[in-house]
């Protein structure tokens, strides 16, 4: 866990956002992240669009963790990143991609909203790591 993610997992949120368009990937996710915390509310968006129309309309106060794909057919993760950093008060972001380009690593990390890079899928240790004991 990185310095950035372990300082930000001292305050909570109360949802998590998975934005992947592999239906498969947010199931298996999903169920990670209930069997740490099965009170947490998880929303899946299978596209950039429709995840930043429910943030624009839900999330008004910052308090989601958004794990986030990078590559979607059309839009992408970086796309989302680009609209989503105008938002007046975003959530972080947790990329959580299959890509193992060094170059992806950097550029998530060097992001403001960017807590951290993971690499797919979500492992118990990790999802346990993100909830404040």
């Amino acid at each position: 866990m990185t310095e950035k993610l372990a300082h930000t997992m001292s305050t909570s949120f109360n949802r998590i956002v998975l934005v992947d368009d592999d239906a498969l990937t947010n199931m298996l996710n999903r169920k990670v992240i209930q069997s740490v915390n099965p009170n947490m509310p998880v929303d899946v968006f299978l596209d950039v669009d429709d995840a930043l129309e429910f943030l624009k309309e839900s999330d008004k106060e910052g308090g989601c963790l958004i794990l986030l794909d990078i590559n979607f057919p059309g839009k992408n993760g970086w796309d989302f990143l680009d609209a989503y950093q105008l938002f007046k008060k975003p959530s972080k972001i947790i990329m959580l991609s299959s890509s193992i380009d060094t170059g992806d690593q950097r550029k998530a990390k060097s992001h403001p909203l960017v807590l951290d890079y993971v690499t797919k899928p979500l492992s118990f240790e990790f999802v346990e790591s993100i909830f404040p004991r």
